[in-house]
């Protein structure tokens, strides 16, 4: 079935793979998401150790959410492709 005067694809077929392309992004951005560990207010925390980890979390969630394409992940972090390539072997993410 082909509805007319359309310039993008609109077959049921094509409907069909867009909606199991977007239940696939929803799944995969469900698997990354956990929960926080909690944080020891009364022991005190490390700002650096802390923004690592949310600096891992988000190069995850790029790398994720592009299907582990490093450089649309870079480009949606802003940072350059080297830098991010860098950063995922220093903290062994792939």
């Amino acid at each position: 079935m082909t509805y007319e005067n359309s310039q993008i694809p609109t077959t049921v077929g094509h409907r069909l793979e867009t909606a199991r392309d977007l239940v696939h992004r929803l799944v995969t951005e469900l698997d990354g998401v956990g929960p926080l560990p909690a944080l020891n207010l009364n022991g005190g925390i490390r700002i650096r150790d802390e923004v690592l980890r949310y600096e891992i979390d988000l190069i995850r969630a790029a790398l994720r959410l592009t299907r582990n394409h490093q450089k649309r992940a870079a480009q949606m972090l802003g940072i350059k492709v080297t830098t991010l390539n860098s950063k995922i072997k220093k903290h062994k993410l792939l």
